[in-house]
């Protein structure tokens, strides 16, 4: 999960920790207080102990990991290309420069 922000944590909070068969492995964000806030969060819900880092590799480089949610305005959209994950992408624009850069490898 890429993105603990405010949007991010709503949707963390509200959704995908509710849901029984979504698993929330890692967590990743810049902010230490924002990841901290995350895994508080999940924990408090009964939800295992996430991954937290600063690093979206880590989560791209995990084979446990099956999806990302990106909840993030990164404009970074080159990190969806690479690694076996399904992404789920909040920012319209990121999805624009994800197509571009497939456009580019055709």
């Amino acid at each position: 999960y890429v993105g603990v922000g405010r949007r991010g944590t709503s949707i963390l909070n509200y959704c995908l920790s509710e849901m029984d068969d979504v698993e929330i492995t890692a967590l990743c964000d810049a902010s230490p207080e924002a990841l901290e806030k995350g895994r508080k969060l999940l924990t408090e819900k009964g939800r295992p102990e996430p991954i937290l880092t600063s690093d979206y590799d880590v989560i791209l480089n995990n084979p446990e990991i099956d999806a990302v949610v990106v909840m993030t305005g990164w404009s970074q959209g080159d990190f969806l290309m690479r690694g076996d994950k399904f992404i789920l992408v909040s920012d319209v624009e990121l999805v624009k420069e994800y197509i571009e850069n497939i456009k580019k490898t055709l």
